[in-house]
């Protein structure tokens, strides 16, 4: 998971194409939210940069949201220090680190 988020980071930020605004990981999988200008060269860009490496096992949703409401939906999850979480906990669920 980070080999693919190093590998396409520098290229797809490049030109200001796209933008990694949120990484998620949890129960055996990551999620990268990119906003990007064009989903055609963002594409184009992530296949560019893929080739000729072993297949990774990604799969990969193309959304339209310009008034980014997915990125200001998961920042009112968000607890600071100060803060309660404004999703109550489930006292049942077990979490492990990540590694």
């Amino acid at each position: 998971m980070d080999r693919m988020e190093d590998l396409l980071a520098p290229y797809v930020e490049k030109a200001s194409l796209s933008m990694l605004v949120l990484v998620m990981t949890g129960e055996g999988l990551r999620e990268w939210v990119y906003y990007s200008k064009s989903q055609n060269e963002f594409m184009a860009k992530i296949n560019e940069v893929l080739r000729g490496l072993p297949q990774f096992p990604v799969e990969i949703d193309l959304w339209k949201d310009p008034e980014w409401k997915r990125y200001e939906a998961f920042k009112k999850t968000v607890r600071t220090k100060d803060a309660q979480p404004s999703i109550p906990a489930d006292p049942s669920r077990q979490t492990a680190p990540v590694r």
